[in-house]
């Protein structure tokens, strides 16, 4: 197939391009930057997808079979900001809408990419695929629900995949953002009230290859299985597994500090309808592999209370289509950590002959935490939630 990825230069989007190159499909990269980061890409094309007439010439020059819609404004808190708000709907809302119309013009498959943030968080249980309710609570959850409309208000026959929490071994994610933390902080304070499931970004790009080789169209959730956990137990699990001494305490939302965005208290999507639908005779959701349980210290303290979903696995994949002959994200994980856990330790050592102290990132500083780019530490201290990783040079990756 002849397979057109938006946003191949973010997080989502250049592991898309390698899941394609696997299975032998001809993927062209469409990114705002002169050059493909992507080494997988069989062809690269710069463009500017917020012009409609820049995105029918990009269709009829290529002529896709399918668009997979990855590239998106990611920087929640930066969205917040009225400056920057006539681009964030231009990149979020018109340029998918530019997207929909050309896909519809040459009759092509379209798969976007969007985010439990089109939700207010109140449901009471996980939000179920086709639930319709949306209630957005800050500028970049209203963007992407505009993205939404333009996609199904154009296409008859559509996919509309909604994810959270992404993380991969590439760009900026929560994993990378925790890592780097440990090599200044002894003690981090992490949001325990906020409630959600990690993705790994390598399996939900294998799931969308898996999508659009079929016409099985329609709205789905889309996360790793294993239940739900706050960001404060994801932590927690990856001081853990990466075998980093660090003390992370709890807070809530409110005692971390205000952002500029409000973020949902519940991302919890429920993942039935995915399971439900067969793709070449397997079951989209695969089935669970590993699993590793949340370590159970540290849950309750003084004045606090116990996270939410404390005893569900993090590290628990059905792996979203991921067969046995590719190696387990828990271990690509590991191998990530080990450079920076003797730094870490090394720093932490030297913390405490100076003097035991703890060191909390300040609640007003450095609000993005973006899914692609090299911003350093103090760009990436917004632990309450990590910002959705769907493309991303800088804040916005087109």
């Amino acid at each position: 197939m002849n397979i057109l990825v938006t946003g191949a230069n973010g997080l989502l989007g250049s592991s898309v391009m390698t899941e394609l190159r696997r299975r032998g499909h001809h993927g062209i990269a469409v990114g705002r930057a002169p050059q493909c980061r992507s080494t997988d890409a069989a062809a690269y094309v710069q463009a500017d997808l917020c012009d409609a007439s820049a995105v029918q010439a990009l269709f009829v020059g290529v002529q896709p079979d399918a668009v997979i819609h990855c590239a998106a404004w990611t920087d929640v808190d930066g969205a917040e900001l009225p400056e920057n708000r006539e681009q964030v709907f231009a990149v979020n809302r018109d340029s998918t809408q530019n997207v929909a119309e050309a896909s519809r013009d040459h009759g092509c498959k379209l798969l976007y990419v969007t985010t439990d943030y089109v939700f207010d968080g109140t449901y009471p249980a996980p939000y179920p695929a086709d639930y319709d309710r949306f209630a957005p609570l800050n500028v970049y959850g209203q963007s992407k629900l505009d993205g939404e409309r333009a996609v199904c208000g154009t296409l008859a026959q559509h996919f509309v995949v909604r994810t959270s929490w992404l993380y991969g071994a590439g760009g900026k994610n929560f994993v990378r953002t925790m890592l780097q933390l440990s090599r200044t902080h002894d003690t981090l304070r992490v949001v325990c009230d906020q409630v959600g499931t990690p993705t790994y970004v390598p399996d939900l790009a294998r799931l969308l290859a898996d999508m659009v080789e079929t016409d099985r169209y329609g709205r789905y959730n889309a996360v790793n299985s294993g239940g739900y956990v706050s960001w404060y137990d994801f932590a927690c699990e990856i001081f853990r597994t990466a075998g980093i001494p660090i003390t992370v305490l709890p807070v809530t939302t409110e005692e971390y500090g205000r952002s500029l965005a409000v973020r949902p208290r519940n991302s919890r999507l429920d993942t039935a309808k995915l399971a439900a639908a067969p793709v070449s005779g397997r079951c989209l959701t695969g089935r669970t592999r590993s699993r590793a349980t949340l370590p159970q210290n540290n849950h309750k303290q003084p004045g606090h209370p116990a996270p939410m979903c404390a005893d569900a696995p993090v590290f628990c994949y059905s792996a979203l289509g991921l067969d046995e002959r590719h190696e387990r994200p828990d271990a690509r994980i590991l191998r990530a950590a080990r450079i920076d856990q003797q730094r870490a330790r090394l720093r932490l050592e030297a913390l405490h002959r100076a003097k035991h102290h703890t060191v909390d990132p300040p609640a007003g500083d450095a609000r993005r935490h973006d899914a692609e780019g090299d911003a350093g530490v103090d760009d990436a201290l917004h632990l309450k939630a990590v910002d959705h990783h769907l493309g991303g040079d800088g804040s916005v990756d087109l």
